[in-house]
């Protein structure tokens, strides 16, 4: 039976150990170390620390190398002749197991590599277990705020539907008229016509940004995360944006954002989490005191070395026993079943996955702040950009666009008609059957997410049937929930729009790839 190693890596003071642990079989060397250099502990399951003294020093590297990584279990390596009082001692330290040297000693590495296993196995489904956790601590702080982000996307959906049904009215009206009339007729009509469709775009991008908000709000976090530049007073408008207008209503709220704020460096969605999460929290906070004595502030603020953002809310305030527990995992002082007591616990490491720091200040009576301080950033000289070339004129691109639903399919086609040639399917096999009678296309749009042939599945056809076409593919996401089509998108290489999207940046796209072929 192949048996999977155990990561360790060693302090060395007496040679040898390293030829023991590798010829156990039961261990993988990751590197050694002389006993002055601190250990580089990542990525290994056991510290090896050999010593041959029996002063007070080893005691105090064994509470040192505890201490640099608890998550790494410390082992002891010591010469015959161990007595029970420095065994104890040495474990009190923060040894995980202490050992000697002689003839049992592939024994006791045996064991410790059993121990060491399901330490391990039970740490990892913990962390599992925590991420789970977490996730769904998002998706309670989501539900929270359900019935406000309801009323902030119901109300520029009504400014839509107004606009569009005054367009169509005084559209109607114009065509009733003799055509005699309808250059004065259009004339008149034409400010109001404008003002309504530029108020229906207004409103439209807002719902597409508390959508999006709340899309990347409730993603789930995998693999390494890479850090981007991100702006402290647009997160705090954005979470403002999913609280809505009817917590506004209830709540006092008050913002001191200083308007030359530079960026912090942080993962995708990061601050946002944070953000939401102490908005959440501090909510809760006034829940428990009178409407008229509900008041939250948020205020940011930088020097040379940091950049802050503070949440303060006129709730009761914490108790000094209480305040020190608030970020520990699982501790909640709400009743059973109201709290994972995971909100803060998560807000506190995704601070310091972002390299911040995060603090409490309250006291009973006072209210309580968290303030969050990200590490500024260094300046960096940008040079401006070269202006791009325009794309090249072609006349009539013929674009075959492919999408189950309909009405969006021939909103696309006449945004797109006046610069392109458009043909339209319903589904990928509609769309493969017009390639399969001979139609040619300069580019294909189509829709990832359709009943019964997916554009994954589209476009691994169309490479059977016109390659060429299938390099200048474009797929359009309203978002992807299933990993694996997610990563099969992103292994064809071709480009994706996410929806809703502007028809001038899908036809600029369409040129683009549409030069290739010319």
């Amino acid at each position: 039976m192949t048996v999977t190693p155990v990561f360790a890596c060693v302090v060395e003071e007496q040679p040898g150990l390293t030829s023991l642990l590798a010829g156990s079989g039961d261990f993988a060397i990751l590197r050694t170390y002389d006993s002055t250099t601190p250990p580089d502990t990542r990525g290994a399951a056991l510290l090896f620390v050999e010593d041959g003294d029996a002063g007070t020093a080893p005691l105090a590297r064994a509470r040192s190398f505890a201490a640099a990584d608890p998550e790494v279990l410390l082992v002891c390596v010591v010469p015959q002749g161990l007595t029970l009082e420095r065994d104890r001692a040495l474990r009190e330290a923060g040894a995980f197991d202490v050992i000697e040297l002689g003839f049992h000693l592939d024994r006791a590495l045996l064991r410790l590599a059993f121990a060491a296993r399901r330490v391990i196995a039970a740490r990892d489904e913990r962390a599992q277990l925590a991420a789970g956790l977490a996730h769904e601590d998002r998706l309670a702080a989501i539900g929270k705020l359900a019935a406000s982000v309801s009323h902030e996307i119901n109300t520029p959906i009504q400014v839509i539907v107004a606009n569009l049904d005054s367009i169509r009215g005084e559209l109607e009206a114009l065509l009733a008229r003799p055509r005699s009339q309808h250059g004065e007729l259009l004339a008149r009509y034409a400010t109001n016509l404008v003002e309504s469709v530029g108020d229906s775009l207004t409103s439209s991008r807002r719902i597409a940004t508390i959508v999006r908000s709340l899309k990347e709000f409730a993603r789930t976090t995998e693999g390494t995360p890479r850090f981007e530049p991100t702006m402290l007073n647009d997160e705090v408008q954005s979470v403002l944006r999913l609280v809505g207008k009817e917590a506004r209503f209830q709540v006092k709220i008050e913002l001191e954002l200083d308007p030359r704020l530079p960026h912090v460096m942080a993962p995708p969605h990061t601050v946002t989490q944070i953000l939401t999460n102490l908005v959440v929290n501090a909510f809760q906070a006034l829940d428990l005191v009178e409407q008229g004595q509900r008041r939250l502030r948020i205020a940011t603020s930088a020097d040379d070395e940091v950049v802050c953002v503070e949440v303060y809310d006129s709730g009761p305030g914490i108790k000094a026993e209480v305040v020190s527990r608030i970020f520990d995992p699982f501790f909640t002082t709400k009743p059973m079943g109201q709290g994972t007591g995971l909100g803060l616990a998560i807000t506190k490491e995704l601070v310091r996955e972002a390299g911040g720091e995060i603090l409490v200040d309250s006291e009973p009576g006072r209210g309580t702040a968290f303030r969050v301080a990200f590490p500024r950033p260094p300046p960096v000289s940008v040079r401006p950009r070269p202006l791009s070339a325009p794309p090249p004129s072609m006349a009539r691109l013929r674009v075959l666009l492919v999408d189950d639903d309909e009405l969006l399919l021939r909103a696309l086609a006449r945004a797109l008609r006046l610069d392109f040639e458009c043909t339209t399917a319903t589904s990928g096999r509609a769309a493969l059957e017009l390639l399969r009678k001979g139609e040619s296309y300069d580019v294909v749009v189509t829709d990832i997410v359709m009943p019964e042939m997916n554009g994954h599945e589209l476009f691994m056809a169309i490479q059977d049937v016109d390659p060429a076409l299938a390099e200048r593919a474009i797929f359009l996401s309203g978002g992807l929930q299933a990993a694996a089509l997610s990563q099969a998108i992103t292994d064809t290489g071709r480009g994706l729009l996410e929806k809703p999207l502007s028809p001038r940046d899908l036809a600029r796209k369409i040129l683009e790839l549409g030069a290739t072929r010319h």
